[in-house]
C-alpha cells in the first residue's frame, strides 16, 4: 500500500510516511538476514532495493515539502460583493488581489488600506490546509465575486462575502487534488476562474521524528543497494547506486571506493578549450564530482564574447514559449528572457565522465540496432535543434545528444566555478513526477520557472549537453515511476521524455538517471522582460 502511494505521489502525512518507512525497514531487515536475496545476478535484488529507494525518497520529499512556505492566514474584504482575497504564506509573501471601487488593484502589503476595504485576517491552525473553495460569482460582473468559502482539511470553512442577495450569481466550486493545498484563488470580471495549488508536506511537529527515521534507515538502504548493484556487475546500476548514495550524502561509504576512482586518466580536452587558465582544486569525498587518482580536478570559466552571447540569445529566443504552469506559483510569465552575461565552463572531471558515458551509450545503441530493436534515437521538432552554428564548439555526439536547459540559482552557479559541481538529482526543484533524476527542458521558459533572482536582479540558466540515447517516451498523466526508472537502470533505455506538452499544452521534459549523461557547459545570466 505504501509503495502504491509513493507511485501515485500520495505520501502526504505522518501516517503515510510511517507506513512507507515500515516497508523500508522490513525489506532491509529481510535482506540483511538473507543476503542471498541481494546476490542474484539477474537483478531481482537490485530491483527490490531500488523500489525501496524510490519510496524513501518520496518520504524525504514529503519532509522537505513541509519545510516550504505555506498558507498560514487569509484576509478577505467585502461590501456589496467580495472586494478582495489574499492568502499569506509563512515567508510573508501574499498571493491574491484587493480592488478599489473603481477597479484598481491595491498594495497587498498595506494592512491599513486592506482594513479600510473591510479586510480582516483569519489564521489557520498548525497542519491546517485549504483544500477546497466554493461560493457564488457576482451577477453584476464587477469586483472578484459575490462570496467565497475556503474549506480546510479539518472541515472548517472560512467565509468572506456579501449578504446583499441582489448581486448573488451562479455557484462555483474547485477542489485541490490529493496531496496538494490551495495557494491562490484566481478571478476575472466578477467570476472565480480557478485555484493554484502546491504540494503539501509534513507539519513541523512531525518532521523531526520522520527525518530521524530517514537518517537511521538511509545508510542501510544505500548499503543494500550497493551490494545488489555490485552483484549485477552492471556498470550502469553500480553508478546509479553511487548517485543515490551521493544524494543521501553517503558517497563516502567504503563500498563505493571502486566507483570513486573514476575515469579522469582518460581525459582528453576538447580542441576548442582554452587551457591557459585552467586551475586545480582538491576534491572532497562525497562531493559533487567523483574522486580522481590524485584527488584533483581542473577547471576554468571563459566569458562569452558579444558575438557568442548573441548566439546564445538567439537560442533562448527560439526556444521560449509563454506558458503558465503551477510551478510558477502564481508569478507572472515573462514575455522574454534577455541575456546579460554568459560563461563557458571547462570542467575536466565532469567532461571526462560525460565523454565516457557518450562512448558507452553509442555502444549500447549500436548493439540495440544490430539486434533489430525498435528505438527512439531522435526527438521530433526539438526546440533547440538547429539554433547553434555548425562548428566544432557546438557539435554534439552520436548518442542522440541534445542541447537542453536546466534552471538553477546563483549559489549553484558559484559551485560550478569552483569545479565541485554536479546537477543535483531531483527532489529540490523539479519534483519527482518521473523519479530521482536530472530534469532538463528544451524550452528556456520551463527552466526559468526554477530560477532565483540574485542580488543584482539577475537569474541563472544552464545550457547542457545531454546524452539521451534510446528515449522512453511517456505521455501518461500519472506515470509509473518505478517502471520508468527501471527501464533506464535495468532496461534498454537511457532517458525518459515526459510529454506534458501533449497532456496539458505546457512543456516536454527530459529526464536522465545518470548525471554523467549531462555536461553543464554554459552558464547564462539573464533578466525577465515584461512588455
Amino acid at each position: 500500500q505504501a509503495q502504491a502511494q509513493a507511485q501515485r505521489h500520495l505520501i502526504q502525512n505522518r501516517e503515510d510516511c510511517e507506513a512507507a518507512l515500515r516497508l523500508c525497514r522490513t525489506t532491509v531487515e529481510e535482506c540483511e538476514a538473507a543476503p542471498e536475496r541481494l546476490e542474484a545476478r539477474d537483478g531481482d535484488g537490485f530491483e527490490i532495493i531500488s523500489k525501496i529507494v524510490q519510496l524513501l525518497t518520496q518520504v524525504r520529499n514529503c519532509v522537505n515539502l513541509g519545510g516550504r512556505p505555506h498558507v498560514h492566514r487569509v484576509v478577505g474584504g467585502s461590501g456589496w460583493a467580495l472586494h478582495g482575497l489574499a492568502l499569506e504564506l509563512t515567508n510573508g509573501m501574499r498571493l491574491g488581489e484587493f480592488l478599489t471601487n473603481d477597479g484598481r488593484s491595491m498594495d497587498l502589503l498595506g494592512d491599513p488600506d486592506l482594513k479600510r476595504r473591510g479586510g480582516h485576517w483569519q489564521k489557520l491552525e498548525p497542519g491546517e490546509r485549504i483544500v477546497q473553495v466554493k461560493g457564488h460569482n457576482n451577477r453584476q460582473g464587477g469586483y472578484l465575486a459575490y462570496d467565497i468559502s475556503l474549506v480546510t482539511n479539518t472541515g472548517r470553512s472560512l467565509w468572506f462575502g456579501s449578504t446583499h442577495t441582489e448581486w448573488k450569481g451562479s455557484p462555483f466550486e474547485f477542489k485541490a487534488d490529493a496531496g496538494t493545498e490551495v495557494e491562490q484563488v484566481t478571478f476575472a470580471r466578477g467570476k472565480c476562474t480557478g485555484i493554484i495549488t502546491t504540494k503539501t508536506g509534513l507539519p513541523s511537529i512531525d518532521r523531526d521524528s520522520v527525518q530521524g527515521e530517514i537518517e537511521l534507515l538511509a545508510p542501510k538502504v544505500v548499503s543494500c543497494l550497493a551490494k545488489a548493484s555490485l552483484c549485477t556487475e552492471s556498470e550502469r546500476k553500480i553508478k546509479y547506486a553511487y548517485d543515490v548514495a551521493v544524494d543521501f550524502r553517503l558517497g563516502h561509504l567504503d563500498c563505493f571506493a571502486p566507483v570513486r576512482s573514476k575515469v579522469f586518466e582518460k581525459f582528453a580536452a576538447p580542441e576548442f578549450w582554452d587551457l591557459s587558465n585552467m586551475q586545480g582544486v582538491t576534491l572532497e569525498i562525497g562531493g559533487g564530482l567523483d574522486i580522481t587518482r590524485d584527488d584533483k580536478n581542473y577547471y576554468s570559466q571563459v566569458e562569452l564574447s558579444v558575438q557568442e552571447l548573441a548566439i546564445m540569445q538567439k537560442l533562448v529566443d527560439t526556444s521560449f514559449r509563454k506558458r503558465y504552469t503551477r510551478d510558477r506559483k502564481g508569478a507572472k510569465v515573462p514575455d522574454r528572457l534577455s541575456l546579460q552575461q554568459g560563461y563557458r565552463i571547462q570542467n575536466a572531471a565532469n567532461w571526462a565522465e560525460y565523454a565516457d558515458s557518450l562512448v558507452k551509450i553509442q555502444e549500447d545503441m549500436s548493439k540495440l540496432m544490430a539486434d533489430g530493436a525498435v528505438i527512439m534515437d531522435h526527438v521530433a521538432d526539438l526546440k533547440t535543434a538547429g539554433c547553434l552554428p555548425e562548428t566544432q564548439q557546438y557539435a554534439l555526439g552520436d548518442a542522440n545528444c541534445a542541447w537542453l536547459f536546466h534552471g538553477t540559482n546563483d549559489q549553484a552557479a558559484k559551485l560550478i566555478t569552483t569545479g565541485d559541481f554536479r546537477i543535483n538529482l531531483a527532489g529540490s526543484n523539479a519534483g519527482t513526477l518521473y523519479g530521482r533524476g536530472v530534469y532538463l527542458a528544451e524550452s528556456c521558459s520551463k527552466s526559468d520557472e526554477y530560477s532565483q533572482e540574485n542580488e543584482d536582479g539577475h537569474r541563472c540558466l544552464l545550457l547542457c549537453r545531454a546524452n539521451l540515447g534510446n528515449i522512453n517516451y511517456n505521455d501518461e498523466k500519472t506515470p509509473d515511476v518505478n517502471k520508468l526508472v527501471q527501464s533506464c537502470m535495468g532496461g534498454h533505455y537511457h532517458s525518459v521524455l515526459g510529454d506534458r506538452e501533449k497532456i496539458h499544452n505546457t512543456f516536454r521534459e527530459f529526464i536522465v538517471y545518470d548525471n554523467d549523461q549531462v555536461y553543464p557547459e554554459y552558464l547564462l545570466y539573464y533578466l525577465r522582460v515584461y512588455t
